[in-house]
Parts: C-alpha cells; structure tokens; sequence
C-alpha cells in the first residue's frame, strides 16, 4: 500500500525590523548632504570628514567598523557637492569594491554602525530586506500600512451618483427659456445699419413728394415716386412706408 503525504507549504517569515539605532542611520544619517573633494585621502580620514559634516548637522557619529581583509589606509579621490552622505560611501566604496551593512542588533556594541567589507552591499546584507521602524516610535507601523489606498468598492460607489439627489447643476436646459432666448430682442432697431441719417432725410422727403402727388389725384407720377424711394433708399422707414404703399395699390 502506497501512502500519499501532501506537501505542506510553510509561509516565508517576516523579514527582521530594524532596531531604533540601525533605522535611525538608515533613514537620518545615511540621507544627511555633504560637501566633499577628496584627493589621495586615506580611506579612514575621508569618513571621518563625512561623519563630522553630519554631526555638525545634529545627527550624530556615523561609525563605522572594519571587517577583516579591509584596509582604513587604502586611498581614495572622490569629490560630491550637496549629496547624501549614502552617494558619497557609492562613490567611494566602487572604486574599491567594497560594500557596507548597517548593522542591526538590539543591545550590540555595533547595533546602528556601517561594517565595511568585501563586495557590494549597500546598507543591507546580500539578499535580505529589512522592514524599517520608525526611529522615534519604535514599534510604529510601517508607512505603506498607514497609508493604504482606498478599496476599489468604495471608490467606485463614491464615483456613482446619488439617485436621490440628482445633481440640479447638470438638469437640461428648460426648453421655454430656451426658445425665448433665442427669440430675437423685439426693442432692437431693425433699420438697416448702413442707413444714415442724411439718406433717411432725402426719403422721408420723396415720400411726402409722393403722398402730396397721390392727394392732387396725380397717382401715376406719385406711384413712380413710391418706387423711386423704394429702391433708391432702401432699409429707411420711409422705403418702408412707400413699399406697403404701393402694396396696398395693388390689391
């Protein structure tokens, strides 16, 4: 009889949290700006002006310790103007393929100092990650868990709009007003704005010529009149006047 044995799948542990002192180098010290330009300097003496440019800032020593095989008087030249104290160590540290962990052990002598060694880490060992406590609170959540993104539900139903409270902003327009305000304004001059008032004159004048030759009984030659001012002064009111009255004659 063969016996079958599922496999059970152990969850990846939490990654270590940074002690104060390590997440306080990490997150402070390591990000403090210095101005350097090293030229042939001994290896220990560039830190040691590094580590005093930040004090000088009020964050404190940045210690360092040497792992075995690593030499403080090899000679670097490097120069940085307003940078992290991080991208100085990577500026000097590649020229001589070393690399830096900040050390992170709760009651250690070292806990929150830089061992520098071989290779090429930079603040963290080869192939970890470490979750970082705030160094004032420690214990505090992580900043990604404080500050979670809204959940995609509530998003959406917050996007939707209320049935209840239609919004009043956005109601078509009311088909009345509508059509009034594009009914022409009846108080406006409709009088041709070509027309002056001297052409307004001369017509006024052939109209009354015409109206007097129509009271004389002479309706031929006031007739010719009417359709004289009709098309020599078109758009006046008495080109107006005369046009319905020759209308009028007609029917």
């Amino acid at each position: 009889m063969v016996a079958f044995v599922a496999a059970q799948t152990v969850p990846a542990a939490d990654p270590p949290k940074d002690t104060t002192q390590a997440a306080f180098t990490r997150n402070k010290k390591l990000k403090g700006k210095v101005t350097v330009d090293f030229k042939n300097e001994f290896l220990k003496e560039a830190l040691k002006e590094i580590s005093g440019q930040l004090e000088d800032q009020k964050l404190g020593q940045l210690s360092t310790h040497y792992a075995p095989g690593v030499s403080q008087n090899t000679r670097i030249t490097y120069a940085g103007k307003d940078v992290t104290a991080e991208e100085a160590l990577d500026g000097i540290f590649k020229q001589l393929d070393l690399g830096y962990v900040v050390t992170s052990k709760d009651k250690d002598r070292y806990d929150g100092w830089l061992e520098i060694a071989k290779g090429n880490e930079r603040g963290f060992p080869a192939g970890t990650t470490v979750a970082q406590a705030d160094p004032k609170k420690p214990g505090a959540k992580k900043p990604e868990e404080m500050k979670k993104p809204d959940e995609p539900k509530k998003t959406e139903e917050a996007k939707k709009p209320d049935p209840k409270k239609p919004d009043e902003a956005k109601k078509p327009d009311d088909p009345k007003k509508t059509e009034e305000a594009k009914k022409p304004d009846e108080t406006k001059k409709t009088d041709d704005p070509d027309v002056t008032e001297e052409d307004e004159k001369l017509a006024k004048s052939q109209l009354d010529l015409a109206k007097k030759l129509q009271d004389d009984g002479k309706a031929d030659r006031a007739k010719t009149v009417f359709k004289f001012v009709v098309k020599k002064y078109p758009g006046t009111k008495a080109a107006a006047e005369a046009k319905e009255i020759l209308e009028k004659g007609d029917k």
